[in-house]
C-alpha cells in the first residue's frame, strides 16, 4: 500500500466490486466482513452473536467500530509501515473516523437504490454464521 494513502480522506476500503448495475456496493468489502464475523460471530462464550439484535442483522454501530478498526489498521501501516500491537492510533482520530464511517452509513442508508442493497447484505452476513 503507498505510503500517501490516507484513510481519512478515502474510504474506499468501505466497497465491494460493484454491482451488476455498475453502482458502488457500500460497506461490502471482503475485509469488513470477515472482520465482523471474526469480531462477533466466533464460537467463544462471549461471542455477540448470542444477541437477538446480532442474530438478525449486524447493527450499525457495529458496521462503524468495524470500519473504524480497519481505518487504523490502514492508517497505522501508512504512518509506519508495519502494524503491531505497540502501534496505536490517537483516540481523537479513532472517534472522527467512527463519526465519518457512521455520516456514510447515514447517506447511504437514505439512498432509495443503496439502502435495500446494504440492508440484505448486514442480514445476509449475520444469517452466515448462525
Amino acid at each position: 500500500m503507498p505510503r500517501h494513502f490516507t484513510a481519512r480522506s478515502n474510504k474506499l476500503y468501505l466497497c465491494g466490486h460493484p454491482d451488476s448495475e455498475g453502482c458502488a456496493s457500500n460497506f461490502a468489502n471482503d475485509a469488513v466482513c470477515i472482520v465482523c464475523h471474526k469480531s462477533f460471530y466466533d464460537n467463544g462464550s462471549k461471542s455477540l452473536k448470542q444477541f437477538t439484535e446480532f442474530q438478525k442483522t449486524i447493527p450499525p454501530a457495529a458496521l462503524f467500530l468495524i470500519g473504524t478498526i480497519i481505518h487504523n489498521i490502514i492508517y497505522i501501516y501508512s504512518k509506519y509501515g508495519q502494524v503491531n500491537g505497540a502501534k496505536q492510533t490517537p483516540i481523537k482520530d479513532s472517534e472522527t473516523s467512527y463519526d465519518c464511517i457512521s455520516m456514510l452509513f447515514n447517506r447511504t442508508n437514505k439512498d432509495a437504490y443503496h439502502r435495500p442493497k446494504l440492508h440484505q447484505m448486514l442480514r445476509s452476513w449475520a444469517l452466515e454464521d448462525m
